[in-house]
């Protein structure tokens, strides 16, 4: 039986003399997967990813929470060591985190309403939903 191709089989491959010949990587590339969406891949992690609710303070923790500050208010030169768990709302969706923040506290300002750390951290008093540390321990007795 005659092979259908037998005359062109064998014959030498064709070099181009107007074009370089293409590297294995640039060949390669002319089979890579086409991405028609752009950008959908990461718009599913978006959404995959999960946000919290701000902690909301009933009327008791707040008015421990204020007598925590008046506290701190008062003790402000010494430099207290506290824990404060605070809320940090998400740029792209609606929710964010709840966070623990330890660090020395340095000032108290009352306009805006903010914590000043030695490490410069500020955190707004509105979105505090617990305080705590050494300097607390005899204001627990006495409410606990």
């Amino acid at each position: 039986m005659k092979e259908k191709y037998a005359g062109i089989k064998y014959l030498p491959h064709h070099v181009s003399a107007a074009r370089p010949r293409m590297t294995l990587h640039d060949r390669a590339a002319q089979f890579s997967p086409f991405a028609a969406l752009t950008g959908h891949g990461d718009a599913i992690l978006e959404a995959a990813r999960l946000t919290e609710e701000k902690i909301n303070v009933m009327w008791s923790e707040e008015e421990i929470l204020n007598a925590k500050l008046q506290i701190l208010l008062d003790n402000v030169k010494a430099q207290p060591l506290i824990s404060v768990k605070y809320f940090v709302a998400d740029a792209k969706k609606t929710g964010g985190s709840n966070v623990l923040y330890t660090g020395r506290l340095k000032r108290v300002l009352d306009c805006p309403r903010q914590l000043v750390f030695t490490d410069a951290t500020v955190l707004p008093i509105k979105n505090i939903s617990q305080i705590d540390g050494e300097i607390f321990k005899n204001f627990e007795k006495e409410i606990g």
